[in-house]
């Protein structure tokens, strides 16, 4: 079974690998500016006409190279130097020119060429040169970038326009002593105004593409793992870190499109982006290969932060300092890169043969980068992308797809795995609540018929009690004080088991709630009440919100008889002329639902009880204290509760927050 797999792995892989074997060769012969050079004449002169200028051409070849020599364009007329014959990109860096091995330095770039159109303008793109210049074209000076003289970098892709002549001449003076790489690295592009802007869009417009819709994924996914109130998941954390990496990374053709003075910083931002992108993916293949907490993954992650450190200082502070470190830098980066590629296919394989699902994607992801790093190292100084993007982006570009959509199916698979056990969880509740409802019914039961049995007997004691006495029968004072202590006791009696009877009554675990709109509940039950509540003469009054609506889940029954314990408390302590104000606010997520009174108040004594089951201060008036228990019972029931304030003499005010239905 493992080598069936095995092979259907490397089928997989295989077939991946010569996608992108043909995507890239594709790339190679039809986005590059040195398959599509000016032709060079046999004295090294460029021959342009008017249709490669209609369609841009790169100006790779034909340049005269002069090292460690900033010279004029009258100085090179004299002819008294020897020149370098060289295509742009041959000479990275200066270090061949130098015995120590020393990447930095100055140069002039000279190129030639001749115009066989009519006469007219041309435009000339200089793509990021290192790190400071200045370009004379047909002897006259037409841009200047930086400071070659003292030495201050700049680097800006730079456009200026120009005159044609028949022949003419472009002189670029080059100074580096900040980045690996020296001077003219990437060829410039000549062409017509209109030509050479299009170009510079279509290459804005690819890179927001990458930059900014990356961006995006990162910011949805830090939002959907900071707003996860369960336990955070590291996949989307880790998916997260790598859309952001990709994202800055990329950010280059902004950067260099508006130029920056903060050369190190931006280089030394842009490989630690890179290298913060592997770290990310090589946290997502951990995860998903079940190996996330084993050494080995310890190790791979560790590792992987280093060189997130190593990328980020080293141009920053050490390549200023010792530049012949440059070229140990960029070896240990590539190296780095072939590693990547090469593990995450091995943990590809590793995932496959233990049955993990989605390791296709990952299979893709790694295949496609590997194959853009190697392809992008083999045609080091043979290809510049002419509109669109690096070998290594694209092979970047797929990691972070293909593990963006393992990222999405995984959690697909964990959102509905948690809906079907949300509904098996459902399912036994119900079950459960069943039992329960069962049970407490029969509980019910049997509650009411032990306290109608108990009524019966405590009733007909009572009565023989008031019979006897009321009868003159001629008994002593002992007898008459215990036949008051009997009627008192069957009294009390009789209230105990009046009020449970309510208290059972009014909290019955089964109660139908429905979506209920207060305003229009508060509205009818004011106009059905009114006329008892001013029976005594108090002014009852309704108050509630001018717009919206304030909609609870509640039993209407039980609501309104929280309400009427309100209003009906106050009425008994409100004399007449006195206002009760029914009223109604929603703000927060909660709805307010208060009776305020100008009654006699409640003394600060007695207020922290007022709540409390059978506390009453009007016994004799036929009071059980279960008035205000039962408004605190029903508020709680449904998700809320209440709360008093008083002050003596002044009036009464109870606020009921109930939360608001979703």
């Amino acid at each position: 079974m493992k080598i069936r797999t095995a092979c259907s792995s490397i089928i997989i892989f295989g077939i991946v690998l010569c996608f992108a074997a043909v995507f890239f060769t594709f790339i190679f012969y039809y986005d590059n500016k040195y398959t599509d050079r000016v032709p060079v004449s046999q004295d090294g002169i460029l021959s342009v006409t008017r249709q490669n200028l209609a369609a841009g051409v790169s100006l790779a070849d034909g340049w005269e190279l002069y090292p460690d020599r900033l010279l004029s364009p009258s100085e090179l007329s004299a002819g008294d130097i020897r020149p370098t014959d060289a295509f742009v990109g041959e000479y990275l860096t200066l270090s061949s020119f130098h015995s120590d091995g020393d990447p930095y330095g100055s140069a002039t770039w000279r190129l030639r060429f001749s115009y066989s159109g009519p006469e007219g303008t041309a435009s000339l793109l200089l793509p990021e040169v290192f790190c400071a210049f200045r370009l004379y074209i047909n002897g006259r000076l037409a841009a200047e970038c930086g400071s070659t003289q003292p030495y201050a970098p700049f680097v800006r892709d730079t456009a200026v326009s120009f005159s044609l002549a028949k022949e003419n001449e472009i002189v670029l003076q080059t100074v580096n002593a900040t980045h690996y790489y020296s001077g003219l690295t990437y060829p410039p592009v000549l062409g017509t105004a209109q030509a050479v802007g299009q170009l510079r869009a279509a290459r804005l417009a690819f890179y927001g593409l990458l930059c900014f819709g990356t961006l995006a994924a990162a910011v949805f996914s830090a939002a959907f793992w900071m707003g996860k109130r369960q336990k955070r998941n590291s996949l989307i954390q880790s998916f997260g870190v790598l859309a952001l990496a990709f994202s800055v990374w990329t950010a280059h053709a902004f950067i260099w499109t508006f130029g920056t003075s903060a050369v190190n910083l931006c280089y030394a931002l842009e490989d630690a982006a890179f290298l913060l992108l592997l770290w990310g993916t090589f946290c997502i293949a951990l995860q998903v290969c079940g190996l996330s907490h084993t050494r080995f993954a310890h190790i791979i992650s560790r590792t992987a932060l280093t060189m997130v450190f190593v990328g980020g200082i080293i141009p920053l502070f050490i390549l200023p300092v010792f530049p012949a470190f440059a070229a140990w830098y960029g070896t240990l980066v590539t190296v780095y890169r072939f590693l990547s590629a090469g593990i995450l296919t091995a943990l590809s394989f590793y995932g496959t043969l233990r049955g993990k699902d989605n390791m296709a994607w990952i299979f893709a992801g790694s295949g496609f980068y590997g194959t853009g790093i190697l392809a992008g190292a083999l045609t080091v100084s043979t290809f510049e992308p002419m509109r669109f993007g690096w070998m290594e982006e694209y092979g970047a570009l797929a990691l972070v797809v293909c593990f963006g959509i393992l990222v999405v199916r995984r959690s697909y698979a964990v959102v509905q795995e948690n809906l079907r056990l949300t509904q098996h969880l459902q399912e036994e509740v119900e079950r459960q609540t069943h039992d329960i409802r069962l049970m407490v019914s029969e509980r019910e039961d049997l509650i009411s018929r032990f306290l109608h049995d108990m009524k019966s007997p405590a009733a007909f004691m009572l009565s023989y009690a008031q019979m006897v006495r009321s009868n003159n029968v001629q008994l002593d004072e002992q007898t008459r004080k215990q036949l008051a202590v009997i009627e008192e006791k069957c009294g009390m009696l009789s209230d105990r088991i009046r009020q449970v009877q309510q208290y059972a009554a009014e909290n019955r675990l089964i109660t139908p709630r429905k979506r209920l709109d207060l305003c229009v509940f508060l509205r009818d039950l004011y106009r059905f009440n009114k006329p008892d509540v001013e029976m005594d003469g108090q002014i009852f009054s309704l108050e509630l919100p001018k717009q919206g609506a304030c909609t609870v889940y509640a039993d209407p029954e039980k609501l309104t008889r929280l309400v009427q314990n309100l209003l009906y408390n106050a009425v008994s302590f409100t004399p007449p002329g006195g206002s009760i104000i029914l009223s109604l606010s929603c703000r927060n997520g909660d709805a307010f639902l208060s009776v305020r009174d100008t009654g006699s108040g409640i003394p600060k004594n007695i207020l922290p009880r007022v709540f409390d089951r059978f506390f009453t201060t009007r016994s004799a008036d036929g009071g059980t204290g279960m008035g205000l228990y039962i408004v605190r019972t029903v508020a709680q029931e449904y998700g809320g509760d209440v709360g008093v304030q008083s002050e003596e003499g002044h009036g009464t005010e109870f606020t009921v927050r109930l939360p608001l239905a979703e």
